[in-house]
């Protein structure tokens, strides 16, 4: 027969083991709705379902556009033409 000493042992033993719990068992959920991103249509790394957008997370091409208006002789109207440098 099973002795108090042995039982109280092995009672002591399950009590300690199957409370541990391991670190992967507890599973981390997001629930906060903000997107972090950028949300200038123009930029390289626009991302349409950016909600919030931290300073300085836009890129942009390093093209310089300048207009440069053309008149024209025969009608009297000027056109913009763009010019890349």
């Amino acid at each position: 027969m099973i002795n108090k000493k042995t039982l109280l042992i092995y009672f002591c033993f399950c009590l300690v083991f199957n409370s541990c719990k391991k670190e992967d068992e507890t599973q981390i959920t997001n629930t906060s709705t903000e997107v972090e991103g950028c949300m200038d249509s123009l930029a390289l790394n626009y991302n349409p379902l950016a909600t919030t957008e931290p300073d300085g997370s836009c890129e942009y091409d390093n093209i310089i556009v300048e207009w440069e208006i053309v008149s024209t002789p025969s009608a009297n109207s000027s056109t913009s033409t763009p010019k890349t440098k």
